[in-house]
């Protein structure tokens, strides 16, 4: 046993680490809380009462959407959980306002204490009556409630769990519990009673290896034991299964409100705690000093990712003092070179990270996972193959994989605990003289979790699904540091479809290190600059809105003219099978309009030109993505939702259909976007634009878009000297699918090096412009209301580009700097906003909202519905200097 008076190198048993968690709870040191609760998970995955103590732990700190995965397993596991169950109800009812009929039953059926009610189902009201009579042994008055239940469509586990429960009570031979018990575990096989069930038939029928090896898969699901001693009591006759005892060597610092509960804050005689010490102790740093750059804080009620507080394992790479000199003489070439950033940028090698999680692709693929494997080593083997990178897969939840780089293990669900992984991996990679240069993400969000930021606008959308914080060592997500791409596969079980992508970007590599010869490169060149006409595809095309086509043709010009996109209307898509009228081409540029629930983007007739053309028609459909090889290699759409893929499979989702047809690129944002109506561009135009120019000049994918959004937060600052919440919500929303280092097959483009500088970036200054539950954000200076003849003359300024919105809602918001975020959501109060006082600024933030609905072709009894949104920033003379629409 180590020091007892040292709390942050102690060994402590399961026991005292239960009670340690469940006082940290208590004295709201939820953190620390969820930080020694995922060291315990990593060496015992299987402890039941754990992780339902690390869903309290999230919930303490208001990450309700990743509990809400750690419960429904926990439920599987173990449906006869009521602690569990009645946690995982009241989930559903913060996040969704309403618990499900099926929850609500579980809760209910295991005698909870709640009112009967309307919303309870009549299955769980019997259910509750036949464990009543079960534990009293009336088993003849309970059998045909029994029956009752078992006609319940769909069929619950926790009503299949009580049917084996009253069938063995029952007297039912054990022939038939063994086929019902294996009955239920084909269905369930993560279910725990029927693991155990089963197991006990087969040791009464003497199979016993089989049965010995369903009691130790039992057991490393319930390292505690708890279902089996449910079923046969404490003392049953398969104790030797499970482990004796159990303990971790404890390494986190103790805060001192739970240290004093355990007596453990007194010092050793003869030591002298030190400021510094308290400081470090106080905020649960684990022996890393502190950096100049400014703590961050979490927001209150972040939907998004309770953050850990803990740094990267080691210090971020630095220059070793024995090569100072060389470096001061580095400086002098770049100078006369005039490449001075050389000297700022780190020089370690680059490693591609293909980044994903084994329990998530087992949860989605399950045996689909062998052939993933497969085909990420063969594309780290096709990747490590080029000279200019290194390449190793990154399994965050396998702790094999992790100790490899002197990790630990993090959970799959875990957003913020992969985040801090990638994090500490780019200080391990240092010690070998590499970096993290690209990160491809592997699975969509049920294999590796979105982070859920704060919505920083007004709008309907709840969070902003986000890759960002993927992208950074610290916490501030605004700023990328290194490329990340997504490859999604959509959300049903069928691994082909990334499979598919994961062989076409190995290919891809592999051609990369084929050195051709000269003779064949030297006609590339002649072709592709004497004949064009050879060529299948054109270099590029894009598809517009008509109402924004002018802030389209800005965009598009780094790779096209103009006069070549096509708009909508008069070009859309008319539902019949007709010659394919998309072109094509390398490069596709799409700003349309994008809705969460639909397949198509549609376009918007332009008010200033007379047309009987109709005002949303529909622009494209999934269906006219053929997969033919004509889809182009890279995709930027500015369409709202247009990377949204919750939920979705390659038909629902054009971004996936684009992934599937042979695209290597698509970038998009995951909610809303905003862009401007005609230049100068802001928002997603200003991105878009930016990120052409890049892929242009010869970057990769990942980095051009790394890149334009820094370019974006450096335009938008020198112009306003802040960035707002729809430059904020366009930094965070637009996410990068397909592979990051996949580039333009141009001949004429040379691929560029990816430099990352060695300083980590700057918190950057950003305003907070949302509304708080009460209307009010709570700023010191309440500002004068706005004339009532303001705001007629801001409807008239939209009216004249968005018609129709003149009886649309308005709303008006002070912008300030610095945010509590006491009462609302917000990046600014998450990231810098609570260490500078509340005081506004010369800003008003006008938003007209308004929805449209029009006739739905595939269901004429659902429309389509169409949310505007208009934000106009004025400035103290009321004059609007900004206009941002949502597309």
């Amino acid at each position: 046993m180590t020091n007892p008076t040292n709390p942050s190198q102690r060994t402590i048993t399961r026991s005292q680490f239960l009670d340690m968690v469940r006082s940290s709870l208590l004295v709201d040191a939820a953190r620390f809380a969820r930080r020694v609760t995922l060291s315990w998970l990593a060496a015992y995955p299987g402890d039941l009462e754990a992780n339902l103590l690390y869903a309290q732990s999230l919930i303490k700190l208001n990450a309700h959407r990743q509990a809400l995965p750690v419960l429904q397993n926990l439920c599987l596991a173990d449906p006869e959980y009521l602690d569990a169950q009645e946690l995982l109800a009241s989930i559903y009812q913060r996040i969704e306002r309403a618990i499900p009929a099926d929850i609500q039953g579980n809760v209910f059926a295991l005698g909870a204490e709640t009112k009967p009610s309307r919303t309870i189902p009549g299955w769980a009201k019997q259910l509750r009556r036949v464990y009543e009579l079960l534990g009293k042994g009336e088993l003849d008055k309970g059998e045909e409630l029994m029956h009752q239940v078992l006609l319940t469509e769909p069929l619950l586990p926790l009503i299949a769990v009580t049917h084996l429960r009253f069938s063995t009570d029952n007297g039912l031979p054990v022939q038939g519990l063994r086929d019902l018990a294996n009955f239920y575990h084909t269905r369930w096989p993560t279910c725990l009673p029927f693991t155990l069930y089963l197991a006990e038939t087969l040791m009464t029928l003497e199979d016993h290896s089989q049965a010995v090896h369903l009691l130790h898969q039992a057991a490393a699901q319930d390292v505690s034991g708890q279902v089996a001693k449910r079923l046969w009591g404490s003392n049953h006759p398969y104790q030797v299964v499970f482990p004796e005892r159990m303990e971790i060597q404890l390494d986190t610092p103790i805060p001192p409100e739970v240290s004093v509960l355990f007596g453990w804050n007194r010092l050793p005689e003869g030591e002298i705690a030190t400021r510094d010490h308290q400081v470090r102790s106080s905020r649960f740093f684990t022996g890393v000093q502190s950096t100049n750059k400014t703590t961050s804080h979490v927001a209150k009620g972040d939907t998004g990712n309770s953050k850990d507080t803990r740094q990267p394992k080691n210090r971020p790479y630095s220059i070793p003092e024995s090569l100072r000199t060389v470096h001061t003489e580095l400086e002098k070439v770049a100078t006369r070179l005039k490449r001075k950033y050389l000297t700022k940028a780190d020089g370690r090698f680059p490693v591609y990270v293909i980044f994903t999680t084994r329990q998530g692709l087992l949860n989605q693929y399950g045996e689909g996972i062998k052939s993933i494997d497969a085909e990420l080593k063969r594309l780290a083997f096709s990747v490590e193959s080029r000279l200019d990178w290194g390449a190793i897969i990154v399994y965050a939840d396998d702790k094999e994989t992790m100790r490899s780089f002197n990790l630990d293990p993090v959970n799959s669900s875990d957003a913020w605990g992969l985040k801090l992984a990638l994090a500490d991996l780019d200080s391990a990679l240092a010690s070998k003289g590499e970096m993290i240069g690209a990160v491809l993400i592997v699975g969509g969000p049920e294999v590796v979790p979105f982070h859920y930021l704060p919505n920083p606008v007004d709008d309907s959308d709840v969070d902003v699904p986000s890759d960002n914080p993927y992208t950074t060592r610290d916490e501030n997500y605004f700023v990328p540091e290194w490329p990340v791409g997504r490859l999604p596969g959509g959300s049903d079980r069928d691994p082909e479809a990334l499979l598919a992508a994961l062989r076409k970007m190995s290919s891809s590599h592999t051609q990369i290190t084929e050195r051709k010869p000269w003779f064949r490169r030297w006609l590339g060149k002649v072709f592709s600059r004497f004949f064009h006409w050879v060529r299948r595809k054109r270099p590029s095309y894009g598809y517009t809105a008509a109402i924004w086509k002018r802030a389209s043709f800005s965009v598009f010009r780094p790779i096209g003219e103009p006069q070549a996109m096509l708009i909508s209307p008069p070009t859309h898509a008319d539902g019949k099978k007709k010659k394919r009228f998309l072109p094509s081409a390398n490069l596709g540029y799409f700003n349309l309009h994008g809705l969460p629930d639909t397949d198509e983007w549609y376009g918007q007739r332009d008010p200033t030109e007379p047309t009987d053309e109709p005002d949303y028609p529909v622009a494209m459909r999934t269906a006219d993505v053929i997969n033919s090889g004509h889809a182009p290699q890279v995709v930027f759409s500015e369409a709202c939702y247009g990377a949204h893929v919750l939920g979705k499979n390659v038909e629902d989702a054009l971004c996936l259909k684009f992934l599937s047809s042979g695209s290597q690129v698509v970038v998009g944002s995951t909610c809303t976007a905003y862009g401007s109506i005609t230049t100068p561009l802001i928002g997603a135009d200003l991105l878009g634009q930016a990120f052409w120019k890049f892929l242009k000049d010869g970057y990769p994918a990942g980095e051009a878009l790394h890149r334009a959004k820094i370019h974006l937060a450096r335009e938008m600052i020198n112009r306003q000297g802040y960035l707002d919440g729809e430059d904020q919500k366009s930094l965070i929303s637009f996410v990068l699918y397909g592979d990051p280092l996949a580039q333009i097959t141009d001949s004429t483009v040379h691929s560029k090096s990816i430099y990352r500088s060695l300083e980590q970036p700057k918190n950057i200054k950003t305003v907070c412009d949302r509304t708080a539950p009460n209307g009010d954000c709570q700023v010191r200076t309440v500002p004068p209301p706005i004339p009532e003849e303001t705001l007629a003359s801001v409807k008239k300024v939209v009216e004249k580009y968005l018609p129709g919105m003149r009886d649309a809602q308005i709303s008006c918001r002070q912008s300030h700097i610095g945010c509590t975020g006491n009462d609302h959501l917000c990046p600014t109060s998450q990231l810098t906003g609570r260490d500078h006082p509340e005081e506004t600024i010369e800003r008003r933030v006008v938003t007209l909202t308004k929805r449209v609905e029009k006739k739905n072709g595939k269901s004429p009894q659902k429309p389509v519905v169409h949310k505007h949104y208009a934000r106009l920033t004025l400035d103290s003379e009321y004059k609007v200097i900004k206009m941002a629409v949502s597309r």
